[in-house]
């Protein structure tokens, strides 16, 4: 079960107009605001209407013709080199890497609700929960309304994205540094394409588990185990 904080404040009825004249004021900036964001957003390039003008090119050949043109084609991307994560993945035919990292921390929500008193003041009942999950941005426990019994350390290692420098697309050379990938591929991890150290073991097969706190496992980690 999760733990459970109940905090309660009363605004007066003076605060409140306050309040709602600041909103007021707020609002009308972010209306006026709009106007230029529409004007922005509406005067830029299409981009899928530019995409459609490109000029499809085979990758098998070279096409001298389409020199400075906006092509497009399609083809497996090759390189010659061998890459890992830098830290635990032994390196292979990889294009790209990608390590994410989660650890297991405490996470807080708040739920609030608001009533109206007699004489115009507004009571408000803001309940926090605090449960421990497994993340990749733990939250600063500094900022909980609760930070007491709900400490989270600092992630003490971080994802990391690996690219080749050099890679083909059939003739054509590609420019890594600027190439956005799509989605990449969850890789099983086993004692072959991976190089345990720091404490890392290997778990359930798709994850490396590293304990931060004695005695724990992958299936009772404890806060600030990765």
């Amino acid at each position: 079960m999760a733990d459970q904080f109940t905090t309660t404040t009363t605004t007066g009825y003076g605060s409140r107009i306050m309040n709602s004249i600041k909103g007021v004021v707020v609002g009308l900036i972010l209306f006026v605001s709009s106007f230029g964001l529409l004007y922005w957003n509406e005067g830029r390039v299409d981009m899928s209407e530019i995409a459609s003008t490109a000029v499809e090119i085979s990758a098998t050949t070279q096409d001298t013709a389409a020199n400075g043109k906006l092509v497009s084609s399609t083809g497996i991307f090759n390189s010659d080199e061998t890459i890992g994560d830098n830290l635990f993945l032994n390196p292979d035919k990889f294009i790209a890497v990608e390590r994410n990292v989660d650890m297991y921390a405490w996470e807080e929500t708040s739920e609030s609700s608001s009533t109206t008193n007699t004489g115009g003041s507004e009571t408000t009942t803001t309940t926090y929960k605090y449960n421990k999950v497994w993340t990749s941005t733990p939250q600063k426990s500094s900022n909980f309304n609760q930070a007491a019994g709900h400490e989270n350390p600092a992630k003490a290692l971080d994802g990391e994205t690996v690219k080749v420098a050099n890679a083909t697309l059939g003739v054509y050379g590609v420019d890594m540094a600027k190439v956005t990938l799509p989605p990449f591929e969850k890789l099983s991890l086993t004692a072959t394409n991976v190089t345990l150290k720091d404490g890392a073991v290997l778990a359930n097969g798709d994850y490396l588990f590293m304990s931060k706190t004695t005695g724990s496992t992958f299936t009772a980690p404890q806060v600030g185990d990765l």
